[in-house]
C-alpha cells in the first residue's frame, strides 16, 4: 500500500520538496547583490524623484554608493558608457514597487515573486497541453533547469519573461490573439523579446494579435511617459545603439554568451567574417521556421497537437533571435522540451533516445561545461538550443501528413491523456521519416 501511494505521489512530493528548497534559498539569493542591482537602480532614480537622470552613470553611482553596495568593485569599464541600467523606461517602472525598499529586502521580495512566477508558468504551461503532462512533472523540470536556478539567484528578470510569454500562448490557445497580443505587449520592457515574438502573428496571420499588440504597446508606453516623461525615452535610444553593440564594449562577457552568433565568435573571434556567419545562420533558421509555419503548414489541419509543435518551435526561435543571450535567457528552451517530452509514449525507441539525449544536453549541458570550465570551447547550451530546433523542424516538416487522423483521434483515441502517451499506429505518418 505504501510503495503504491509513493509511486502515485513521488511528483507531486519531489516539486513540493523542489520548491520548499527554492524558498528557503531566497535568503541566500537576496545576499548575492547580483544582476537584480542593476534593476533596482533604474527604479530607483524613478522612486527618488530623478526619472529624468534614469540613464546617468554618475546618478547610478551615487545610488549604490549611498546604499552601501561596494561601488567601486561592482562597476566596470563599460558602465561608465552606458551605467548600470541599460532596460528601456517601463522596466524601471515595473521594478518601481520593489525599489522603495532596501536592496537586501527588494532583493528577498523579487526573490519570492521569481518563485511565484515560476509557479504561475507552470501552471499556463500545464494548460496549454490540456492535460498531456502532469503540473508537479512540469514544476519539476522547469524549476531544475540551471537557466531557471541562474535567473532566480541572480534576480533577473528572465523568469517574468516566460510568464508573460506562456501568458499570451494560453490566450492563443483560447482563441483570444487580442487578449494574447495586449500581454505579449508587457514584453516592451525588454525589447528583443517583443521583436524576437512579433513575427509570429505575421506568419500566421493573427490580425487581431496584432491589433493587440499595437494596442498594448501604446498603452504601456502613454503610461509610462506619463510617470516618468518624455526625456528616459529620448536618452534611452542612445542607450539602445550602445547595447546593440555591447560585443564592442570593455568587458564583454563573451563566455556566458550562447547566441548562435556567440559560437562563430568564440572560433573566429569578435569581428565582422564572425557576425556575418553568425547572422546568416540566423537567417537560415528563421526562414526555415517561417517557411514551417507560414507556407508548409498552410493547408495542414487544425490539431492541438500541431498548434504545440507550432508553439514549441516558435519559443525557440524568439531565444534564437536575441544576439547577446545569456545561459539564463535560454528559459523558454525548457517549455518547448516538455512539448516534446509530452509525446514520449508515441515515440519509438530511437526517437526516445534521441530526444533523452537532447533533453540531457540542455538540461545539464551548462552544469557540464561549468565543471570543466568549457564555457570558451564548447558552448553546450547553444548547441542544444540549436538541436531543440531540429527536433520540432523535422516533426513539423512532415505534419501536414496529420490530416488522415482527426484531432480527437489524436487526443483521446487509445491514449492516456495525462502522460501523452498515444498508440504509434496514430501517428504512423508523421514518424515514417524517423522509423529505423
Amino acid at each position: 500500500m505504501l510503495l503504491q501511494i509513493i509511486k502515485r505521489r513521488w511528483r507531486f512530493a519531489l516539486s513540493s520538496l523542489i520548491l520548499i528548497i527554492y524558498l528557503l534559498s531566497v535568503i541566500f539569493a537576496a545576499e548575492k547583490d547580483g544582476d537584480f542591482v542593476h534593476l533596482w537602480v533604474g527604479a530607483r532614480t524613478i522612486t527618488s524623484g530623478q526619472p529624468a537622470a534614469l540613464y546617468d552613470p554618475d546618478l547610478h553611482y551615487d545610488i549604490l554608493d549611498r546604499s552601501h553596495v561596494d561601488a567601486a568593485e561592482f562597476w566596470g569599464p563599460r558602465y561608465d558608457i552606458i551605467g548600470v541600467f541599460f532596460y528601456p523606461p517601463l522596466a524601471g517602472l515595473l521594478y518601481a514597487p520593489v525599489s522603495w525598499l532596501p536592496l537586501f529586502e527588494a532583493q528577498f521580495v523579487t526573490g519570492i515573486l521569481n518563485i511565484l512566477a515560476g509557479i504561475w508558468s507552470a501552471w499556463m504551461l500545464w494548460r496549454i497541453l490540456e492535460g498531456r503532462f502532469s503540473l508537479p512533472s512540469i514544476l519539476i523540470i522547469l524549476f531544475t533547469f540551471p537557466s531557471f536556478f541562474y535567473s532566480f539567484v541572480l534576480g533577473q528578470n528572465g523568469i517574468l519573461t516566460m510568464a508573460l510569454m506562456l501568458t499570451g500562448w494560453e490566450l492563443i490557445r483560447q482563441k483570444k490573439d487580442t487578449a494574447a497580443g495586449l500581454a505579449l505587449s508587457w514584453l516592451s520592457y525588454k525589447p528583443n523579446w517583443l521583436l524576437a515574438i512579433g513575427w509570429f502573428p505575421l506568419v500566421e496571420r493573427r490580425w487581431r494579435m496584432i491589433g493587440g499588440l499595437a494596442l498594448g504597446g501604446l498603452i504601456v508606453t502613454g503610461l509610462t511617459a506619463a510617470i516618468v516623461g518624455i526625456q528616459p525615452f529620448i536618452d534611452y535610444l542612445d542607450v539602445l545603439s550602445k547595447t546593440a553593440a555591447l560585443h564592442n564594449l570593455p568587458e564583454y562577457p563573451l563566455n556566458s554568451q550562447y547566441s548562435i552568433l556567440s559560437i562563430f565568435r568564440r572560433y573566429f573571434g569578435i569581428g565582422r567574417s564572425a557576425d556575418l556567419l553568425g547572422w546568416g545562420s540566423v537567417l537560415l533558421l528563421f526562414g526555415g521556421t517561417v517557411w514551417l509555419l507560414g507556407f508548409r503548414l498552410k493547408q495542414a489541419p487544425s490539431t492541438h497537437t500541431l498548434f504545440l509543435q507550432r508553439a514549441a518551435i516558435s519559443w525557440i526561435m524568439a531565444t534564437l533571435l536575441n544576439p547577446h543571450l545569456h545561459h539564463y535567457d535560454l528559459l523558454l528552451v525548457t517549455p518547448a522540451l516538455i512539448v516534446a517530452l509530452s509525446e514520449w509514449g508515441a515515440l519509438t525507441g530511437r526517437d526516445q533516445l534521441l530526444l533523452g539525449g537532447i533533453f540531457v544536453v540542455n538540461h545539464l549541458g551548462f552544469v557540464f561545461i561549468d565543471i570543466l570550465g568549457l564555457h570558451a570551447t564548447l558552448p553546450l547550451p547553444a548547441f542544444g538550443l540549436l538541436a531543440v530546433w531540429g527536433w520540432f523542424f523535422v516533426r513539423l516538416s512532415g505534419a501536414s501528413q496529420l490530416e488522415n487522423f482527426p484531432e480527437n483521434r489524436l487526443a483521446t483515441g487509445g491514449a492516456n491523456p495525462v502522460t501523452g502517451k498515444l498508440h504509434l499506429r496514430y501517428l504512423r505518418g508523421i514518424l515514417k521519416r524517423w522509423s529505423p
